[in-house]
């Protein structure tokens, strides 16, 4: 029941956020800083699951 209630809670909280930073720094700050995440989340797998496997 807890693990369902994470399910839902986390990403509405989610949403909340993004709309609270949007309305306050606007639109397109707010992608550029979801994009600009998005692309170092990538970046940092990428990089560290290659290293990982080379540990292996």
């Amino acid at each position: 029941m807890l693990l369902l209630l994470l399910f839902i809670g986390v990403p509405l909280l989610e949403i909340t956020l993004f709309i609270q930073v949007g309305g306050t720094i606007g639109l397109g700050w707010t992608l550029a800083i979801v994009i600009a995440t998005a692309v170092l989340g990538a970046w940092m797998v990428r990089s560290q699951g290659a290293r990982a496997m080379l540990n292996l």
